[in-house]
């Protein structure tokens, strides 16, 4: 994401973004499914919970049609 000119910040878990208080400053999301504590999907809901409307791309290395259907 870098090398195309955006800046990009990493977190050590779903919760410690959470915390961070980087969310409003945040213009897209990138996160894996499959995560210690809470996973991708879990995140998105926890943003769309308080009303987040920042893009989420979420990948995974074991897509299954169920987490797909709950990402979308």
């Amino acid at each position: 994401m870098e090398s195309l000119g955006y800046k990009s910040i990493t977190f050590s878990s779903a919760e410690d973004f959470l915390q961070s208080g980087m969310i409003a400053k945040t213009t897209c999301l990138i996160t894996d499914l499959q995560m210690p504590g809470l996973n991708g999907v879990e995140l998105q809901e926890a943003l769309k919970s308080q009303r987040n409307q920042t893009p989420v791309i979420v990948i995974t290395a074991y897509p299954n049609e169920t987490h797909r259907t709950r990402a979308l």
